[in-house]
């Protein structure tokens, strides 16, 4: 048994395979290397998301209680002084 029974198309098919195995093969080292990062998150991070996750909360409550505006100082005229009162 020799490699004379092999035609270029089967030449084709083995590469094409060998294609495939590889790019699973890079699929899974990517797969493996991203589960490793996330064991090893640092927890700066988490504080700093939880930092966030506190000025988001804080806002949102601002939003829905705005503070009133200051009175102006009694010195001060209305804006709209120079109009003609009507």
């Amino acid at each position: 048994m020799g490699w004379d029974h092999l035609t270029a198309a089967d030449g084709f098919a083995f590469a094409m395979l060998a294609v495939i195995a590889a790019s699973f093969g890079v699929l899974l080292a990517l797969f493996l290397s991203m589960r490793r990062q996330a064991r090893r998150r640092d927890s700066q991070v988490d504080e700093l998301l939880q930092e966030l996750e506190a000025a988001e909360k804080k806002t949102q409550a601002d939003k829905e209680n705005p503070e009133p505006p200051p009175s102006p100082p009694p010195w001060e005229r209305p804006p709209d002084w120079w109009k003609d009162p009507k």
